[in-house]
């Protein structure tokens, strides 16, 4: 009886650290009950509870992404031989790692902070038989400590950090960390560069995802106090809008050998089309390395990535031919736009 009473205790305490958002505790607590007969299904039930709030669903788009899979396959197997030491940086699933040593590389030392992501990405490489091969780390890889975590500066970085935004998950700052700490002069990095293009954009449905104004004859315009203020995904076919302007070039990423520092400019642009401009739709083309890549385009059906809307505070009018300035601010995870006119 008293041994129920600890388990169940151990059970209490990681209910505990579910609501005071210690994840990574309450994780531990279900595991070590789990076993346990009379409680197995509610510790497995809380359990999974936990691993949906800190792992994303978008590793299993990620994972089913032919054409990306595809791609970044090609691109490795073209990168390594077998002298290549590979850094990943956000494995995952261990994908990337895996077809870095199917492709013959020397070793692979894949870097993923969330713990139970990590944990399972272990089982998968096993699975596939590259436990030889590939080290999987349980950190980030500003954390990583030369001759402890690796043994010296590595070849080769592979890295799908991306979001729809195309910087929101700091791959900037992980390829400028990785270039000054834990890579080899001359290494070499997949994805090679980008391209970031956007629209003026209007829809109504889209600009309501992040604001709101009255509901059932109330108002409720205060909690846009809470409306993001940067960009977030959009699946732009999915719903109603129009392009008031053709497409523009935003900027471009070289993740080889540029400088990656916060930047700040200037678009000009001509509307095209009278109407209420929300905000700004973006997406990007992806060079994984120079022969290969892929978009993020709302013309591209393939890809799991979505695009990325900035709604404005408030709708501007705009007129055919009218011409407007699009201030655009770059920092290390996010882009600001903001209209002149």
């Amino acid at each position: 009886m008293s041994e129920n009473k600890d388990f169940k205790a151990i059970l209490k305490e990681g209910y505990q650290c579910l609501d005071q958002a210690q994840y990574g505790d309450a994780m531990e607590c279900f595991l070590r009950v789990m076993g346990v007969e009379e409680i197995r299904h509610e510790a497995t039930t809380a359990y999974n509870q936990v691993i949906q709030m800190v792992v994303p669903r978008y590793h299993f788009n990620m994972l089913n992404d032919v054409e990306r899979n595809e791609k970044y396959n090609r691109a490795i197997k073209n990168s390594v031989d077998a002298s290549t030491l590979v850094l990943d940086v956000g494995t995952g699933s261990g994908l990337l790692a895996m077809m870095a040593a199917r492709a013959g590389a020397k070793h692979i030392y894949a870097c993923e902070m969330v713990r139970p992501v990590a944990e399972t990405a272990k089982t998968v490489v096993a699975a596939n038989g590259y436990s030889d091969k590939i080290t999987i780390i349980g950190k980030k890889s500003d954390k990583l400590i030369l001759g402890i975590d690796i043994p010296d500066r590595l070849d080769l970085l592979v890295t799908e950090t991306i979001d729809s935004a195309l910087i929101g998950e700091g791959i900037i700052p992980i390829i400028k960390h990785a270039r000054q700490h834990l890579l080899k002069e001359n290494a070499r990095i997949l994805p090679v560069g980008a391209r970031v293009s956007g629209c003026l954009i209007e829809s109504d449905v889209i600009y309501g995802m992040n604001h709101a104004e009255m509901a059932v004859g109330l108002d409720v315009r205060k909690f846009n106090a809470l409306s993001t203020l940067g960009a977030f995904p959009v699946r732009l076919k999915m719903f109603p809008h129009r392009f008031l302007s053709a497409p523009f070039d935003v900027c471009q990423f070289d993740f080889q050998s540029g400088s990656l520092e916060k930047r700040t400019f200037r678009i000009p642009l001509r509307v095209e089309q009278d109407g209420r401009c929300h905000g700004v739709a973006f997406w990007f083309d992806l060079d994984i390395d120079k022969d290969t890549m892929f978009s993020s385009s709302p013309t591209n059906a393939k890809t799991h990535w979505k695009q990325a809307v900035q709604c404005f505070p408030a709708p501007v009018p705009v007129k055919s031919g009218q011409s407007m300035t699009l201030n655009v601010v770059q920092d290390l995870t996010a882009f600001d736009f903001t209209m002149e006119g």
